[in-house]
C-alpha cells in the first residue's frame, strides 16, 4: 500500500501491488469509448427548430465521450449534411475564405452559427408563451411532465424547483390536482409520482362511473326504441287507414231508403245460429235519420226482438233491380253480407225477402 507522504513506488512495485497510474486509467478509458462505434445522425436543414436542437442533442453526447479535436468535430458534423443543410455550410465555409475570416474550427462555434440560421429569433419567445399555456389536457401525468421540462430546457428556462412545482401543479387537470393537494411530496419527483397515482384512481372511478352509465344509457335506449316503435307503428296504421278512407265514399241515408241490415251474432244470435243461415235482410226502410252514424230502421218486431236503431255500419244501401243474383257486398265494419235472389222493394201485401245463406 502506498502510505501518505512516501514517494510513489516505481512502476515494477506498483504494478505487483495492484497500483495502476492514473493516466493509464484515462488511456483505458479512451481506448474503451474509442472501439464503440457511433453513426452520427444525419441533419438535412430542415425549417424546423425542433429538428435542429435534437441533432445538436445527439452529437454533443457522442463527442462528450470522444476526446476529439475542435477541427475533427466541426468535419464530422459536416460530413453527415444532406440536402439544403450540406449546400448552406459549403457556403459558410466559401464566404469565410472569400472573406479572410478564420474557419469555424470549434464545436461550440459550429453551433452558433447553426443556431444562428435554424433556429429563428422568435422561437424562445414561443416557447416562453407555450409555457405559460401549458396544461395538461388530454395527456397523461408522465406526457405532460416530459412536454414541460422539454420546453423549459429548449427555452433553456433556469428556476428554482420551487418554481418548476408549482408550474407543474397547476397545469394538472383539476380530478388529479385535489387529490394531489393532500398528498406529501418534497419535490419534483415525487410530486409527479403522486400525480401519476392520482391519474389511476381517477381513470378507474371514471370506468367505474363509465358502467353504471352504459346501464343507464342502454336503458334509455331501450326505452326510446320501443316508443320509437310504437309510433312508427301507429303512425303505419294511421296512414293504412287513411289510404284506405281514402277510397270510401261517406254513406249517408235519407228517410225512406231502403236498406239491407247485417245480423251481427252477438245482436241477432238466433238468426246466426247457422253457416247456412243468411247473414243479412232486408231490404227494409229507413224510418229516421238520428245522424250520419245512426238510423232508425222499419224491421218487422215481430221477428226481430231487437232495437230498430241500427249504426251506418250495419247498413247496406239497396239498389234495386240493378243489384245482380248472388252478389256480394262487404259492409264498411261488419264483415260480408251474401245476398242473393234480390227483387224489387216488395208490396205491403209480399213477403220481404231474406238473403241467401
Amino acid at each position: 500500500m502506498v502510505g501518505r507522504g512516501r514517494p510513489p513506488p516505481p512502476p515494477q512495485v506498483a504494478r505487483d501491488e495492484g497500483i495502476r497510474p492514473r493516466r493509464r486509467n484515462m488511456e483505458d478509458e479512451e481506448n474503451m469509448y474509442g472501439k464503440l462505434k457511433f453513426n452520427m445522425p444525419k441533419f438535412k436543414g430542415e425549417d424546423d427548430a425542433e429538428a435542429y436542437l435534437s441533432w445538436a442533442l445527439k452529437v454533443d453526447k457522442i463527442f462528450r465521450i470522444h476526446n476529439y479535436s475542435g477541427a475533427k468535430k466541426v468535419a464530422m458534423a459536416s460530413l453527415e449534411f444532406e440536402d439544403y443543410a450540406n449546400t448552406w455550410w459549403e457556403q459558410v465555409v466559401t464566404l469565410r475564405e472569400e472573406k479572410g475570416d478564420p474557419p469555424i474550427d470549434t464545436w461550440e462555434d459550429m453551433k452558433e452559427e447553426m443556431q444562428a440560421r435554424f433556429v429563428p429569433t422568435h422561437y424562445k419567445t414561443d416557447l416562453f408563451n407555450k409555457l405559460q399555456k401549458l396544461k395538461q389536457g388530454t395527456k397523461t401525468v408522465e406526457e405532460f411532465f416530459k412536454e414541460m421540462e422539454l420546453t423549459m430546457m429548449r427555452a433553456n428556462i433556469q428556476e428554482s424547483e420551487n418554481q418548476t412545482i408549482a408550474r407543474f401543479f397547476n397545469g394538472l387537470n383539476y380530478p388529479i390536482k385535489k387529490i394531489v393537494e393532500f398528498q406529501p411530496y418534497s419535490n419534483m419527483v415525487e410530486l409527479v409520482h403522486q400525480a401519476s397515482k392520482a391519474e389511476r384512481q381517477v381513470n378507474e372511478d371514471i370506468k367505474y362511473s363509465k358502467t353504471n352509465m352504459d346501464f343507464d344509457e342502454r336503458t334509455t335506449a331501450i326505452k326510446k326504441l320501443h316508443e320509437e316503435t310504437r309510433a312508427t307503428i301507429q303512425e303505419h296504421v294511421l296512414r293504412q287507414a287513411t289510404r284506405l278512407n281514402a277510397k270510401k265514399k261517406e254513406r249517408v241515408f235519407e228517410e225512406g231508403d231502403l236498406v239491407w241490415i247485417h245480423l251481427r251474432k252477438e245482436r241477432f244470435p238466433q238468426e246466426r245460429n247457422s253457416k247456412l243461415k243468411p247473414r243479412g235482410d232486408g231490404p227494409f226502410k229507413v224510418l229516421k235519420r238520428i245522424n250520419n252514424n245512426a238510423y232508425v230502421i222499419d224491421i218487422p218486431t215481430s221477428k226481430y226482438l231487437v232495437s230498430n236503431t241500427f249504426n251506418v255500419s250495419d247498413l247496406s244501401p239497396y239498389h234495386g233491380d240493378e243489384e245482380e243474383q248472388e252478389s256480394r257486398t262487404t259492409l264498411s265494419q261488419g264483415g260480408e253480407m251474401m245476398r242473393g235472389g234480390l227483387r224489387s222493394p216488395p208490396h205491403q201485401d209480399q213477403q220481404v225477402p231474406q238473403v241467401d245463406p
